[in-house]
């Protein structure tokens, strides 16, 4: 809670508050009636989802940028909520990182992931990092971008397969099928998010920046009278 309350960022839900009454204690944010990305593009198919992956991407950047950076931990299109004028904001804090190294109470070492998002490293018990966050976001950016879950093509097979596919640095998707959602998008910056490496991967600001300035590049310029 309090590593939450000192965020600030239009890509990152923040936190209005804390309740603690005969009902329970929580957590208070704003409301998105729109749901998180997986049941926004469900109902919004024509939406902007290059938008959506640069949204994330300056989100995860902010937090990366922290002093001491904030490692996210479950980066997935369950955690990343859209508003109403369809942006997106991450959130679900519960498994973040203060990579500080101090005995302070705020370092985490929960364990939890989701398996089709995990990083090749994660399987081998490492520590999450930023790099393993930005290996969670190219996997999500295939939720976006084509509505399909990483490993699609070996998600009904046992865990043991899945866990060494993954280990072997199989990417989450084939970069054929990348290349055919037809995004603004430098693709090859999201391929390079599953390099078996973690220092291979491009950092948060590489690709907000990235991301940024390719939609700014083709975005309609206004007409004047």
């Amino acid at each position: 809670m309090r590593v939450w309350s000192c965020l600030s960022h239009p890509n990152v839900v923040p936190l209005l508050g804390y309740v603690d009454d005969v009902s329970g204690q929580g957590l208070v944010s704003p409301w998105y009636p729109e749901g998180d990305v997986i049941k926004f593009i469900k109902s919004h198919p024509s939406a902007n989802r290059d938008t959506i992956c640069a949204d994330v991407a300056s989100g995860l950047e902010y937090l990366h940028s922290q002093n001491p950076s904030i490692v996210h931990g479950d980066m997935k299109g369950e955690n990343i909520l859209i508003t109403l004028d369809g942006h997106a904001c991450i959130c679900d804090f519960g498994l973040s990182i203060i990579l500080d190294n101090n005995p302070t109470g705020f370092t985490s070492s929960v364990i939890g992931m989701t398996l089709i998002f995990s990083a090749p490293e994660l399987l081998d018990c490492s520590e999450k990092t930023t790099e393993s966050d930005v290996y969670a976001y190219g996997c999500t950016c295939i939720e976006i971008l084509l509505a399909k879950k990483p490993h699609q093509t070996i998600h009904n097979q046992p865990v043991g397969v899945i866990v060494e596919a993954i280990r072997n640095g199989m990417p989450p998707i084939s970069p054929e099928q990348l290349e055919q959602c037809n995004s603004l998008l430098p693709l090859h910056l999201i391929k390079q998010c599953w390099s078996l490496e973690p220092s291979d991967r491009p950092r948060a600001k590489h690709l907000a920046e990235a991301f940024g300035g390719a939609l700014a590049s083709h975005a309609k310029p206004e007409t004047t009278l």
